[in-house]
């Protein structure tokens, strides 16, 4: 998910809140949805709050299901606390940055003069820190994204080449480990087993050497046929799963019934290990009462029902802030009982459709925004189903 407003907004300019001076209202989107705009209104306009009315342009099209999505692949961070390598570069580059921008003595000149203005920010003083934020940011992302290459993803996997790849650790491996270099040991037999060479330990230095290189110039050449390995890969675990049919039925559900098993019985080994084997419940709650002199006074609430009840109650009053003290169109009548009542699914679909009819008495921000909650002309019905190609082509 993705923040609409803040990526198109710096977090400055929605800083102006009535109570506080960080942004936390926002309009997340996933990344198959595109925002076309987005902003926000003044305070006060719509909606009689002390937050700010959001709004986001987007693409019936693509939001409705008429346009299929690209895939996503997942970056890693470069920056890991594990590689030292990558933690000491990444400190060289910050602090390289920092000499280079000044940073420590602007932030010390910045200190001098806060403290000369009576420990107050200036709205100066505020722009002048913020610039120094950022830039400061700035430093740390470049020094992150430089502080190491990874390579993973690059290179489809599928088990062919996943078997060059554990030859080729190995033969490196055991040349490290005649260096007089720390390797595990465990690690050498497990690509030992793995690879099925058990006796590639007792080879000398110099075959190893010989062993690597060609190991290295195979990997190279499968290397260059990844994506079609990866495609037979997933034809392979398609026709499987195709093939995989139960006898009977009955079979399917002794098959089920010692899954079901199994978890359990590792749970509960888990919970003994964890010294988790009992677990208390809630049993008695406080709650607040006035006093026919209108002494307030803590009661104390052993029975079930009454203590559900309590939890609700305080769920309620925490949690259910659209409600009060400013209430939203939605919580509000005609609109909370026609969207949560009886008929809602009927409602739901007669608003998409176009079909619905908008009360009068809504405001006109919320009458604008319903009267777009409507399918496109051109909508496809969305199918719920995922069929095998479609499992092909987002995992390919």
């Amino acid at each position: 998910m993705e923040e609409a407003i803040l990526k198109r907004h710096p977090p400055t300019a929605t800083h102006q809140q009535n109570q506080s001076n960080v942004p936390i209202d926002g309009i997340f989107t996933t990344s198959g949805v595109p925002v076309l705009a987005g902003g926000y209104y003044p305070f006060g306009e719509f909606v009689e709050s002390d937050h700010r009315a959001l709004w986001i342009d987007i693409d019936l099209n693509t939001a409705l299901g008429n346009f299929t999505p690209q895939g996503s692949t997942f970056k890693p961070r470069k920056l890991t606390l594990l590689d030292k390598r990558s933690v000491k570069r990444y400190l060289q580059l910050v602090h390289l940055g920092y000499e280079e921008y000044d940073i420590p003595s602007r932030l010390t000149k910045l200190n001098q003069r806060i403290e000369s203005n009576g420990q107050q920010m200036s709205p100066s003083l505020a722009r002048k820190y913020n610039c120094l934020h950022r830039q400061m940011y700035m430093i740390r992302r470049q020094a992150e994204d430089n502080c190491r290459t990874t390579s993973s993803g690059k290179v489809p996997w599928s088990p062919k080449l996943q078997g060059f790849w554990d030859r080729l650790s190995l033969w490196k491996l055991l040349l490290k480990g005649r260096k007089r270099c720390r390797v595990s040991s465990r690690k050498v037999r497990r690509l030992m087993k793995k690879t099925r060479l058990c006796t590639a330990w007792k080879k000398t230095t110099a075959e190893l050497e010989v062993a690597l290189a060609a190991e290295q110039r195979a990997y190279k050449q499968a290397k260059r046929q990844a994506t079609q390995l990866r495609r037979d890969f997933l034809t392979v675990q398609t026709t499987d799963a195709k093939k995989k049919k139960w006898k009977s039925q009955k079979a399917h559900d002794r098959f089920l019934r010692l899954r079901r098993m199994k978890q359990r019985e590792e749970a509960r080994r888990r919970r003994r290990a964890q010294q988790k084997g009992s677990t208390g419940g809630l049993r008695a709650i406080q709650m607040e009462e006035q006093l026919p002199d209108g002494t307030p006074q803590l009661r104390t609430i052993t029975d079930r029902a009454l203590v559900e009840e309590g939890c609700m109650q305080e769920n309620a009053a925490r949690y259910d802030q659209t409600r009060a003290p400013y209430t939203t169109p939605p919580m509000a009548e005609p609109l909370y009982t026609a969207f949560t009542g009886a008929q809602a699914e009927a409602n739901s679909i007669a608003l998409l459709e176009g079909r619905y009819s908008l009360p009068d008495l809504l405001d006109p921000a919320t009458t604008a925004f319903l009267s777009h909650c409507r399918f496109h002309k051109d909508h496809l019905p969305v199918h719920l189903e995922v069929t095998t190609s479609d499992h092909v082509y987002f995992w390919s």
